[in-house]
Parts: structure tokens; sequence; C-alpha cells
């Protein structure tokens, strides 16, 4: 077994990383391969050291995905949260593996967006599955209580008894605080802060504290103690700094009382030490009795709301009574020895773990996903041409162009400017710094990052037709000149995508004027593309394995009149990597011999019986490459209702095209001679019957089965907004609409002659002569006439018939 971890960390060391170190351990005792995805630091490095393979950089960087791709195969993936999480999302989702992700407090990590599309969460604590449950709509099974554990063969108590303390030892006790002490962690400082306070003002000089850990917050530690130590007049706190594993348990088994937050207080138990919880979120006290059952509940601090629940004055109560009660820590000991061997024994949450994943590798089968893609503004200021920083509007300094009496250029209050030209004495450019372009730019702010995709925008407001505007970019790396890109800009917005090469590490942007006349350019934008790792999960599940269940959840069913745009339909739905087309050749109910994308199966003339259906398109679903299986055929649209039996969960989209266009097309197929349809019809009221066939049953299938509904027009004028929509209510990934529009475009993939039809979308007004028309008006009667205005004014303009067609099937 495979297994590719990832996790992201806050500081070098801390709980987080003591259970990814684990993690891989058990992976590699279970005689399997783990291999890390994770922030380049010491902690990499420590991981590497013991020889495990390691992959550090950036985790939401196209480059660590890509090195994490390659480093398979894997069988599975386990994230921690935050960037780790999304980074083991968009690996699973590509690579359709399953995957599982651990919580490791009471955050939720934006589980309600992805949980769909994973195949386990784990958490640490109870309480974090029982605050999961009640916030997230999760099933219950899907969510494991794997603890953190410890290593007994590391923390492990004491070999002899300390014996009786001599009469100086007897005035003093040792306290060990274990934690990191980064921001996340101010609730552990503020108690602390304030219990070192309390002493020096209630003089309890017989306390002394060694620190062990580091982070952020650790100046307010050693200003507290040097007031602590300045009461006192002698030192009672010793900073330590991070500690090895080895290190800290001889610490825990050297200190009388350990002060620590949640897995520290598993291995100091693990020591029979006695140990105050105290966690980012909550203070839970002595592990004694009851508190002890409600640390482990929690995660030993894990679980609160920091200073709510806390009462002012308990840590240092805590401190001072049982760092001097010999008997209560006696207690203490025990039952942290036997808390640890009933619950938190490293072997034991080991054999939990790889139990998992062998379940989960048993048990579901690997999905892939698609992920959407989204814009974040790049990091460039001084994109706005307007500077007013003296309270005068002025061209920006960060843009330069040559100046002559007959150019122009007056930057505005919203950071655009107006250009005018007056005389066509050759092109120039508005550049960043300079218009040199052999020579980088020298500000910090044009530093731009490699290897990343980007848009540079701009919105052109007004322009003389006389004159041209376009935009560049222009790529350096140090004095060196890399490549460059450029668009001309038209009214509106005008985009410019790049992506900068492995070893760009500036830019310079420039837009260029040629011939005469004036000009209103908006403030350039500069965004950076990134993958938002949001994963688009399919609606139509994939079925459980059981034929008896069996109720469609796998399938989406294109329904509409001959003519209507269903091929092309098909052909764009079946191109997504997540779908596999039923055809006459795999369902394995054959019913003719003729080159067709259609199955014809539930035409009642066929013959077949509803179990025979079902059964069908089970065994497809189950040996298929794609997660959803659709169908399109259609005469299917007359037996929506027998669908609807036999599949209730399945999906229905149904297509709607203008009817006179619908008639024309008919007639189009019906006349030619090297038609594959022979029997379509080839006379004005034949064919405005058979539209009047299907245009009742798509009325009723609107009524009882409320389809998706699909305008063909829209489809041709805008095919990816419109897909875009459509896949978003199917629920499939919309990151692959460019490669599924390109795979259907010009009739590809459509083995009958002549199904495919170049032309725009209202042919009809040339091709229908006005005989025809009238014979097809007459003919429909009311039910077209309806259609028609229902039709029209769907559209968006309401009357205007669109431009032009890319396809017609």
């Amino acid at each position: 077994m495979r297994v590719l971890v990832t996790a992201n960390f806050k500081a070098p060391f801390g709980g987080l990383q003591a259970n990814v170190r684990s993690q891989l351990r058990a992976i590699r005792q279970a005689e399997s391969t783990p291999v890390l995805a994770c922030d380049a630091g010491r902690f990499a490095e420590a991981v590497r050291s013991e020889g495990f393979e390691v992959i550090e950089g950036d985790l939401l960087s196209t480059e660590v995905r890509r090195r994490c791709i390659g480093a398979g195969p894997f069988d599975l993936v386990h994230a921690h949260p935050f960037a780790a999480r999304q980074l083991g999302l968009a690996v699973a989702m590509e690579l359709g593996l399953p995957m599982l992700v651990t919580l490791h407090g009471k955050y939720t990590d934006s589980l309600s967006e992805y949980h769909s599309a994973i195949n386990y969460v784990v958490v640490v604590s109870r309480a974090i599955r029982d605050r999961l449950l009640a916030t997230v709509d999760i099933a219950p099974e899907k969510v494991l209580v794997i603890p953190n554990g410890t290593d007994t063969n590391l923390f492990f108590p004491a070999a002899t008894a300390a014996g009786d303390r001599d009469e100086e030892e007897s005035k003093h006790r040792s306290v060990l605080l274990a934690s990191r002490f980064d921001h996340d962690k101010a609730f552990i400082v503020d108690l602390i802060v304030e219990t070192w306070n309390l002493q020096a003002t209630k003089r309890a000089f017989d306390i002394r504290w060694v620190v062990a850990g580091d982070g952020a917050d650790i100046s307010r530690l050693h200003d507290a103690a040097a007031t602590l130590e300045g009461a006192a007049e002698t030192p009672l706190v010793e900073f330590l700094g991070w500690q090895s594993e080895a290190a800290l348990a001889d610490a825990y088994r050297s200190a009388d009382l350990v002060v620590a937050p949640g897995r520290s207080v598993i291995d100091c138990m693990a020591t029979a030490t006695p140990v105050i919880a105290v966690g980012s979120q909550g203070y839970v006290g002595p592990m004694l009795g009851e508190t002890a059952m409600k640390g482990a509940y929690e995660n030993f601090g894990g679980g609160g709301s920091k200073h709510e629940q806390y009462l002012p004055g308990s840590m240092f109560a805590d401190v001072d009574t049982l760092a001097f009660d010999d008997d209560a820590r006696a207690e203490a000991s025990a039952l942290g020895l036997a808390l640890v061997d009933a619950y938190f024994r490293q072997d034991d949450v080991d054999r939990q773990l790889i139990t998992s994943y062998q379940t989960l590798r048993r048990t579901t089968t690997p999905s892939r996903h698609a992920f959407d893609y989204g814009e974040v503004a790049a990091n460039l200021p001084g994109l706005g041409f307007c500077d007013d920083t003296q309270g005068v509007t002025a061209l920006a300094s960060t843009w330069q162009f040559p100046i002559t009496a007959t150019r122009k250029i007056e930057a505005g209050p919203n950071g655009d400017i107006r250009a005018t030209v007056s005389s066509d004495d050759g092109p120039f450019y508005l550049a960043a710094e300079s218009t040199d372009f052999s020579r980088p730019p020298t500000s910090s702010q044009w530093a731009i990052e490699p290897s990343k995709n980007f848009r540079l925008a701009a919105s052109l407001l007004s322009a003389d037709p006389g004159l041209d505007l376009d935009i560049w970019v222009v790529q350096y790396n140090g004095q060196k000149r890399l490549r460059s890109a450029s668009t001309r800009l038209e009214p509106g917005r005008t985009a410019l995508p790049f992506t900068t090469g492995p070893e760009t590490n500036a830019v310079k942007v420039a837009v260029r004027f040629a011939g005469q006349g004036s000009a209103h350019l908006g403030p350039l934008e500069l965004t950076e593309r990134i993958e938002r790792w949001k994963p688009v999960a399919p609606t139509r599940r994939p079925p459980s394995g059981r034929l008896s269940s069996y109720a469609g959840e796998d399938l989406i069913f294109i329904l509409g009149a001959p003519r209507s745009g269903t091929t092309w339909l098909l052909r764009l739905i079946a191109e997504h990597p997540a779908v596999a087309a039923a055809t006459v050749d795999n369902l394995a109910l054959r019913v003719n011999d003729n080159e067709t994308l259609e199955t014809n199966v539930f035409n009642e003339a066929r013959g077949f019986t509803d179990s025979q259906l079902r059964r069908a398109f089970h065994r497809l679903g189950q040996r298929s490459s794609g997660d959803v299986i659709v169908e399109k055929t259609p005469i299917h649209l007359l037996y929506t209702d027998r669908i609807r039996r036999v599949f209730p969960e399945a999906a229905l989209v149904l297509t709607d095209r203008h009817p006179l266009a619908v008639v024309n097309s008919l007639l189009h197929v019906g006349r030619s001679k090297d038609s594959w349809w022979k029997g379509a019809p080839a006379e004005p009221s034949a064919a405005v019957q058979l539209w009047m066939q299907y245009e009742e049953a798509a009325d009723r299938c609107r009524e009882l089965h409320q389809p998706i509904q699909i305008r063909y027009e829209t489809l041709v004028e805008d095919t990816e907004a419109t897909l875009d929509s459509l896949l978003s209510q199917l629920r499939l990934g919309r990151g692959f609409i460019a490669s599924q529009i390109d795979a259907a475009a010009e009739g590809k993939g459509v083995p009958m002659r002549g199904a495919f039809r170049d032309g725009s979308v209202d042919s009809w007004r040339r091709e229908l002569t006005e005989s025809e028309l009238n014979e097809i008006l007459e003919v429909g009667g009311d039910l077209l006439r309806t259609a028609m205005r229902r039709h029209d004014s769907s559209s968006n303009d309401g009357s205007k018939p669109p431009q032009s067609a890319a396809a017609s099937s």
C-alpha cells in the first residue's frame, strides 16, 4: 500500500507534527510506503532523516501538486487540514483515489463543501466528532475517532521511585510547561502569564518552572518570567526551547508536575507524572477523577470557549495545590497510566489507522472529480494610472511614455486615463517604469512568482475608430528578457492570459497606441488564476453495488425531439472525464446494427422488461470507467414515465429548440439522399406532425418530472456558460469545459453522416418557403404557436434570433 500524506504547519514542531510523524511510522510498520507533502522546514528535514520520502514546498502551488501526482501511484490520500487538505483533494480527485481527512480541533475546515468527495473524516476526540455531526450534514459512519497516541517505548515511568526528598528539595517543586507558543496558543500564554503574576503577588517562590517549546509569543513569557524573578530576586524560570522526543520524555520524568495541551498530556501521563491540561481552546485542569475523563473527551483542551469558561486564578490554584499534594499526585499518576493503557497506546492507535486504510481500499470505488477555478488579485500595486498622493490627479510615476506636443494622456480620479493622439506619427507605448523593454523593471512591486497562471485585463471605455490599442506583458529573469504576449483591446473588457515561466521573477506591462484619435481606458487589473480546490462531486452518486437497491443514481438521460440538439449535448457531456456514454454496443441490449449513438431500449416496441433495463444499466455502471452514465435517444421522450418508474433517481435533461428550426432540420434530413435516417419526414405536414408528437410528450415531462431544461439556441450562443450551468446542476466538475467543447465541435465523434449540420440557428427563416411555412403553421395550430411564444419568451431579448450555430443535430 502506498499512501500520500499531506500536512502544513504554523510552527516548526508541535502536536500536529507529532501526529503526522506517528502516522508515517505506522504506515511503514505495516510494510507500506508513505510519501509526505509538507511545508519546507525543520520538520521536513527531520522526517527525511528517518528515511521517509518528502515533497516540500508551497502546498497550493501547481508545482507541488504535479510533483505529488508524479510520485504515485498511490492507493489513497490522507490529508491534514487547510492547505494540506486542499492539496490532498486536488491529487485525489485528479487520480481518482479514496481519501481521508484528519481534523485535530473544533474547526470544520469547510467540510460542508467537500465531504461528499471524501470517504472518511478522522477526528482525534469524541467531542470533535459530536460537534462535527451537530454542525455539518455528514453521514455519522464517515466520521472515525482515532485519538492521538503515545509511544510507550519512549514515554514510560522512571525506573525507580524518587525516594524521600531531603529538606531542601521538599521546599521546592519543579513544574514543566511543554507547548508551542504561537498566536493560536494565545490562551495558554494568557493563563501562564496570569499564573506567574499571581505567583509573584502571593510570593509563592517555592515553585520553579522549566519551559520546553518556542513560538511567536514566547516573548510574553520572557517578560512575565522577568517580573516573577524580579519579585523573587532569584531565578525561577528556565527556558529550554524546542526539545526532541527523547529529551521531552526525560523532562517529564524529572518534573513534579507538568502543564501541557493535547498530545503532550498523553505523553506525560505515560511517564506517570501528574499533569494539568490546558489547550488552545480551554482550560481543563488536573487529570484527576471526572476531570480526567472530560480531558480525554475534549482532547485535553482542544474544546471550550477560552476565557468565557475559565475562572480567573484556577491554574495557579491547581498548580499550587497539586505540586505539593503527594497523595493527589500519586492518584493522578496511577489514573494517567490507566487511561493511556486503555485508550492511548500508540500501537493500538496505529492498528485503528491501518485497519481504516484497509477497509477503505476494500469497500470503496474511487471516483474522479473535478475542481473549480477561481481568480484572486495579484500582489502588484501601481496598475492604476492615477497618483493623487499629493492631492493632485496625475499620471502615476509608475507609467512612462514618450512625450511630444501631439500626445496627451491625463489620469482620472478612478485610476483611469484619457489619451489623445492628434497626429499619426507612429505607435508608442505607455509602459511600466520605462519604454525600454530590453531591461526589466527595477521596482520590487513588479516582482512576480514563476510557474503560475495570470490574467492581465483592461476596460476600454471608449475609443475613436482611428486609434488602436494593445496590451502587452513582458517577462524577465534578472537582466534577461524571456518572452512577451499581447492582445488587441476591444470596446469593453479584454483579458490577456499568460503563464510565467519557471525562471520568471518580474514582468513589465505596457499599452501600445497606434493611429490617431482619443480613447478612455480604465485601470488595468492583474489577477492570478488559481485552483480553488473546491471539489464538485456528482449528484448521480455511484451505485452501492447492489442491484436490489439500484435506482439509477448514476444515470443522466438526455431527452428531446429529433433535431433538437440531443446528439451534440450528449457529446458535450460524454467528454467529461467522470462520464461514460451508454451505447448500443456497451449496454448489452442491442436493438439494431445501424451506426448510431442511440440505444432505443425504453421503446416498448423493443420488448425489454423493466428488470432487463435495470440489470443492463447496473452492469454498465459497475464496469464503466466513469462515475456517471449518460444516454440519449430522442424517442425515449415518449417513454419518460417508464424511465422514472425504472430509475426514480436518474437525472433528466430536456432540450428545447425553436419549433420551426426543428421542423426545418427534419425536412433537411428527410430530403437528403445520403441520410442515415431513412424514415425522416420529407413533407412539411409530416415533419410538423412528428414535432407535435414530441412536444406533447415534452409538456408532460415538464409537468410531471421537472427535467433540467436546455435551450438549444442559448447553448449555441454561449456554449461555455450554458454547459457550465448544466454541469453545476448535475454537480459534475466544471474544470474540463474547454476540452469538452473542443472534443464535441463540428460533429466530432458522431458516426451518422449528415447528423451534424453546420449553419445558423435561424436558417429556417431563409430555407422555408412561404407556402411551406403556411402549411406548417396551419397543421401545428395552437400547440405550435404556444410553443413558439414560450420559446421566444425564454430567449435573452425575447425576440432577437441567435447569431450563429456551432452544431445542429
